[in-house]
């Protein structure tokens, strides 16, 4: 059996409680699946190496989503909470302004790269099945856990 390695953040004291509680598990699975490394080689959106990577960017977009934002103002939230920073290990949150400026340079082949980036993680969550067996019956929930149902 294959040990799994785990993070451990204890906060002893101070006001460091964070409101999205689910972030860790957010944050280990974009670590395990290594989304940012796809996002990196795959999608190229900036002319230029300065500033945020395109996965810092996307990640930040993504995670706002996932904890219930609803426009890009809601970035803010997560960028000005400490506990979050903790968790978070992808880099800093971008400021909803520039958030903006990135999104405006997508084009629709940027789109499909996110579509390469979708099926690259795709795969290395879902296995093929084995050939006697059903559908209904297998679930891999990550590349090396495996539920018989």
């Amino acid at each position: 059996m294959k040990k799994i390695k785990r993070r451990k953040i204890i906060i002893v004291e101070g006001d460091n409680l964070v409101s999205y509680g689910g972030g860790i598990l957010i944050d280990e699975f974009i670590y395990k699946l290594s989304l940012p490394q796809i996002i990196d080689a795959t999608v190229k959106v900036k002319e230029r190496e300065r500033g945020y990577k395109e996965s810092e960017a996307i990640l930040a977009l993504m995670v706002s989503v996932i904890t219930g934002g609803e426009c890009l103002d809601d970035l803010l939230a997560l960028r000005e909470e400490e506990a979050f920073k903790t968790i978070w290990r992808h880099g800093d949150i971008p400021h909803p302004t520039t958030m903006g400026d990135f999104l405006r340079r997508f084009a629709l082949g940027h789109i499909r790269q996110l579509d390469s980036v979708n099926a690259q993680a795709f795969n290395k969550v879902y296995i093929p099945l084995p050939k006697n067996c059903s559908p209904l019956r297998w679930i891999s929930i990550l590349p090396w856990q495996y539920l018989y149902i």
